[in-house]
């Protein structure tokens, strides 16, 4: 029964982690996305912002998934450390 239920918790903190994730790339590029799309319409630019906007948001996610993942490989190192002390 331990078993079953520590899989589940992984799982869900895999699932936990893929959300934020996803946030992380979506926000940055749905937001810029359609900032850039109304400074073109108020500059009549198409598709110069929008462009902009979408290059923008892929450096601020590639950053953001970047310190992610650091954060995650600290975690699990020290998780790992903790484990191979028992």
């Amino acid at each position: 029964m331990e078993k079953s239920s520590q899989s589940t918790g992984n799982m869900l903190s895999m699932l936990g982690i893929v959300w934020t994730i996803g946030f992380l790339v979506a926000v940055p590029l749905v937001g810029l996305a359609l900032l850039g799309r109304y400074a073109d319409a108020l500059l009549s630019s198409s598709p110069l912002f929008f462009l902009i906007g979408v290059v923008i948001s892929i450096i601020i996610s590639s950053i953001l998934v970047f310190r992610k993942t650091v954060q995650l490989m600290a975690e699990a190192e020290k998780t790992q450390a903790c484990s191979d002390k028992r």
